[in-house]
C-alpha cells in the first residue's frame, strides 16, 4: 500500500520528478513539503527542509515557476523560477545555484 500523503509526479517531459508529501507541522496544520529528483537517476536535484510548503507549481518553457511558504511563519509567499537542468534558480531578478536554495530563503 502506498503512503497516502506521498506523491510523485513526472515533470518537464519526464526529465524530473516532483515529490510532495503532506506532513503535520503543528496540531492540525499540514505542510506540503517538496523536492525534485532527476527522472532517470533519481538523484536529488532540490532537497529542502520539510517546513517549505509548496503552494503552486507551473511548468513553462523548461523551467518551474513555484510559489511556496516557509513554516512556522508561513505569512510570506515566495515566488521563484527553478531551472533544474542548469541547477539554478531566479529570485528577485538574481540567479543562484540550486544548492543554495534553502539558505537563500532562510537567511
Amino acid at each position: 500500500m502506498s503512503h497516502p500523503h506521498y506523491n510523485e509526479k513526472s515533470i518537464l517531459d519526464g526529465r524530473f520528478i516532483l515529490v510532495t508529501e503532506n506532513n503535520e507541522f503543528a496540531m492540525s496544520h499540514w505542510v506540503n513539503s517538496f523536492l525534485i529528483l532527476d527522472g532517470i537517476t533519481r538523484e536529488k536535484v532540490l532537497d529542502i527542509p520539510s517546513s517549505f510548503h509548496l503552494e503552486k507549481l507551473e511548468e513553462k518553457e523548461n523551467v518551474l515557476h513555484i510559489v511556496f511558504q516557509i513554516h512556522p511563519d508561513g505569512a510570506t509567499r515566495y515566488n521563484t523560477v527553478i531551472n533544474p537542468d542548469e541547477k539554478t534558480f531566479m529570485y528577485k531578478e538574481q540567479q543562484y545555484d540550486l544548492a543554495n536554495f534553502a539558505a537563500t530563503f532562510k537567511g
